[in-house]
């Protein structure tokens, strides 16, 4: 798990007005043998490094982006967007027209794609003024992230401005970038593998990370290799790494993954993972944004709870603060929470049907269990049988159960208050009695409910059986 850093993002780089034109295939024109795209809806969204600002604000952080645009309609819709999500910036108007990447789509199909360019804007003056303001105004930031689409911004003055404010400052700088060895002492260097292999043609993949590395003086490098995963180079350490990419269910429209990879990578790296897991992390962002139709994001609750599914059943089992905030993440991506607790000692079919009833109860089923200590209070002598870590993994192993907790209580009330839980699951044994927490969930809104018996199984008469079968 990360948290934002406590100061604010400065980011630098070309913002783009994304417009996406949806409609279907209506007829044949008369006036070529074209179709003709009956138009049903226009969205539009923030793209390219106003993009990254998006993605990095609904990761919670605090964004500068002082950014330039024309004196036109799309310029005061991009200013408007950029407010609507949070983000402290700062539009610096040209001659030249803002940028705007239309799409069209006919059934979900992209068919087409224009650009309005008008080239390169004029004058860095006003740019490099805006930047050292907003640097100035607000906390100093705790880092610099640079997303350049080679659309003017990034010009010598403006780079040479950015690395010197990083230097003063001793903070990391980010650089996402098509023109890749223009950028000396990056903390990051990122690219796609097409924009490596223009940088340095007819060179595999490992030279390519190792000579960036050394024509930037890059502390690290990494490139994107699209439904292959990343590759990374640490030149520090003088290690490479290659991640995989996530198990996608579905691929929607991949355009603006790369800046949520960019501004996952940067969250990892403020929180404290090493490159080759913040590049995991990263892979994991762009694989659930990949899901969603035009320019998207990602959320912290959904980065997280995806992240945790990624690393295995043992990321699910943990301790309190972080089962109270699994299940706030859960909340927060609208998802109904179901708690059930138990000993779960001789995991046997009974309580795998219980548990798999629990979790049709809601989207996500959080199992708390009992430790050694208070097992052996509730049950006597000899229990439990298997060790609560051993009991704990073996919950985490079953695909339905989203996160599991070993508590030190007899009774689970302290749970039940710290996930809150919209529904709380207990057997049917105990309809009709005191069941802990119910009170609580009750005034909360929440519901308990009793899952039926099954097969009569029970871990007391299993330990019997086994304790006569011995010699």
């Amino acid at each position: 798990m990360t948290t934002p850093a406590t100061g604010p993002i400065l980011l630098v780089g070309d913002a783009i007005l994304d417009r996406w034109l949806r409609g279907h295939y209506d007829r044949i024109s008369r006036e070529a043998p074209t179709p003709v795209l009956r138009i049903d809806r226009i969205d539009e969204t923030l793209g390219g490094a106003a993009n990254v600002a998006k993605n990095l604000a609904d990761l919670g952080y605090d964004v500068l982006f002082p950014y330039q645009i024309g004196d036109d309609p799309a310029g005061e819709r991009l200013g408007q967007l950029l407010q609507n999500n949070g983000i402290r910036a700062h539009g610096v108007r040209q001659a030249n027209s803002t940028v705007v990447a239309s799409r069209l789509l006919a059934s979900g199909s992209q068919v087409m794609r224009f650009d309005r360019d008008n080239g390169y804007w004029t004058s860095p003056v006003h740019m490099r003024a805006a930047i050292a303001d907003m640097a100035e105004i607000w906390r100093p930031p705790a880092a610099i992230v640079v997303s350049d689409y080679s659309r003017g911004t990034m010009i010598p003055e403006v780079r040479d401005m950015v690395r010197e404010l990083a230097d003063k400052l001793d903070i990391p700088m980010f650089v996402d970038t098509r023109d890749l060895l223009q950028y000396q002492r990056p903390t990051v260097l990122k690219c796609n593998e097409h924009e490596a292999a223009a940088a340095m043609p007819q060179v595999k993949l490992r030279k390519q990370l190792r000579g960036m590395a050394e024509q930037t003086a890059a502390s690290q490098v990494v490139i994107t290799l699209g439904g292959h995963g990343a590759a990374c180079f640490d030149r520090i350490r003088n290690e490479e790494a290659y991640a995989d990419p996530p198990t996608l269910h579905r691929v929607c429209d991949v355009a603006g993954a790369g800046d949520t990879f960019m501004a996952a990578l940067v969250d990892a790296y403020m929180g404290g993972y090493d490159l080759h897991r913040a590049v995991q992390r990263a892979n994991v962002a762009a694989g659930l944004v990949v899901a969603k139709p035009g320019t998207a994001s990602v959320s912290r609750a959904e980065l997280e709870l995806a992240w945790i599914d990624s690393q295995g059943s043992a990321a699910k089992v943990v301790g309190r603060a972080e089962f109270s905030q699994i299940a706030k993440w859960c909340r927060d991506m609208g998802q109904s929470v179901v708690l059930t607790n138990g000993c779960f000692d001789l995991l046997h079919p009974g309580h795998i049907a219980s548990l798999q009833w629990a979790a049709k109860q809601g989207r996500k089923l959080l199992v708390a269990v009992n430790d050694d200590a208070s097992t052996a209070a509730l049950k006597g002598p000899g229990r439990p049988i298997v060790p609560g870590n051993i009991r704990a993994a073996q919950l985490a192993q079953l695909e339905y159960v989203a996160a599991v907790h070993l508590f030190s209580e007899t009774e689970v009330t302290d749970v039940v208050k710290a996930v809150q839980p919209d529904i709380l699951v207990k057997g049917a044994e105990y309809r009709g009695k005191d069941v802990p927490g119910a009170d609580f969930v009750a005034y909360h809104g929440g519901d308990v409910r009793f899952a039926p018996m099954f097969g009569g199984y029970h871990t007391t008469a299993i330990a019997t059986k086994l304790e006569q079968a011995k010699p």
